[in-house]
């Protein structure tokens, strides 16, 4: 994980960069964060700002960073920080306020709960990244068959749907749940509720192109790339998931 420090003394620098080692973090100089590197965007770590190279000097805002890059831990520095300064700051989603003169054993306390946060966020984003794969690996038939199962239609009834025998359908109903790594209806659903809170979280860049579940009914529908909302006539897999 790297400890990410855009600061312009170069006194803090060299403490920034003596204490990463003892935390377990990759020091990583920002010259700049107009614009922020792709890795600070995009990656899990901490960011460390110094609080006058923020707004008041025509930088961005502590808000702005947080929103810029959502998975960094950001960590407001400067001197003279009043109350008002580290209020503001932790109301606009920083995640600590340290003030100047830096003092080496200060920042490990300051900083190793803040790790601590930064690491679960790493662990939920890998658990995301794999159940986002575990649904993006169905197939079309697979996915129509998903789509039965959650509406609790009976094996016989879907095969008629689908024009197939009642053992192609239980064979397919077999695939998803191997694949999704279920064994069950309900761990389907509790899986379903997961990827869908972990999505506020960890939103895929439209870029990349959304993962896709759609019934060949078209009354299911189920975009991954904003949010797992799923709806058929008599059916809301909301309310299931509210009401499991």
């Amino acid at each position: 994980m790297r400890l990410n420090v855009f600061d312009r003394q170069t006194d803090a620098l060299e403490l920034w960069q003596q204490t990463a080692p003892s935390l377990g973090l990759v020091f990583h100089h920002l010259p700049s964060i107009q614009p922020l590197p792709e890795p600070v965007r995009s990656e899990v770590g901490l960011l460390i700002v110094e609080h006058s190279t923020l707004a008041g000097e025509g930088g961005p805002s502590i808000a702005q960073l947080c929103q810029a890059c959502p998975k960094q831990r950001v960590i407001v520095t400067g001197r003279l920080l009043g109350v008002n300064n580290v209020v503001d700051a932790m109301q606009s989603g920083a995640a600590s306020a340290i003030e100047k003169p830096l003092n080496r054993d200060h920042l490990v306390r300051t900083l190793t709960p803040v790790i601590q946060q930064a690491a679960a966020i790493r662990q939920k984003e890998a658990e995301h990244n794999h159940l986002n794969q575990l649904f993006a690996n169905l197939s079309q038939r697979e996915q129509h068959v998903l789509d039965l199962v959650l509406r609790g239609v009976p094996n016989r009834e879907s095969a008629q749907q689908l024009s197939v025998s009642v053992r192609t359908i239980e064979a397919r109903r077999a695939k998803v749940y191997d694949k999704l790594e279920c064994k069950n209806l309900a761990e389907l659903v509790r899986k379903i509720e997961r990827l869908e809170q972990l999505k506020q979280m960890f939103d895929v860049s439209p870029s990349k192109g959304p993962v896709q579940m759609s019934a060949i009914t078209g009354r299911l529908s189920c975009n991954f790339n904003s949010s797992i909302s799923c709806h058929t006539s008599g059916f809301s897999l909301d309310g299931l998931l509210v009401n499991k």
